[in-house]
């Protein structure tokens, strides 16, 4: 069993195709909660994907709010303040050397600056569909990718 001082990230693409039994990524979605629930990982929460999860659309569906709140109940808030003025320039700069010119949203690139920051201590996964936006950064800091194949053996460690 994982150690209970893990801590993950939860990509708003994970949020969105849990609670959306359409979305192609449903079943996906419900494997990784699964292993993050199994291996009692603490959920880290950034703001800015707070933002995007909890869009119009999500809050209109009765049910969704109130198991999205179940779910974070025990989580720990990240605060952005830090990133975002750095996020907005390099999103805006069509130089942008920190993602090998990729086009990445605002909301990727705090998240990025979020795991890059290593006064931010024991983020040891991120659960993303959206690997290429991160896979750089979840290298360097040894940072291991919950995606569609869950196991230590898909891991970027």
């Amino acid at each position: 069993m994982i150690s209970k001082k893990n801590k993950v990230i939860v990509d708003s693409c994970i949020w969105f195709a849990l609670f959306n039994k359409s979305d192609g990524n449903h079943k996906k979605a419900l494997d990784i909660i699964k292993f993050i629930k199994y291996h009692n990982l603490n959920i880290m929460c950034p703001w800015p994907i707070l933002y995007e999860a909890l869009n119009t659309r999500f809050v209109r569906n009765k049910v969704w709010p109130m198991k999205l709140k179940k779910m974070l109940v025990d989580s720990e808030l990240i605060d952005d303040h830090l990133y975002r003025e750095q996020a907005l320039k390099d999103v805006l700069d069509s130089d942008n050397v920190s993602t090998g010119q990729r086009h990445i949203s605002l909301v990727d690139m705090v998240i990025r600056y979020i795991l890059s920051d290593e006064k931010i201590h024991n983020i040891n996964y991120l659960a993303t569909f959206n690997i290429d936006d991160f896979i750089d950064i979840c290298k360097e800091r040894k940072i291991s990718i919950l995606h569609y194949k869950i196991g230590p053996s898909y891991s970027s460690r």
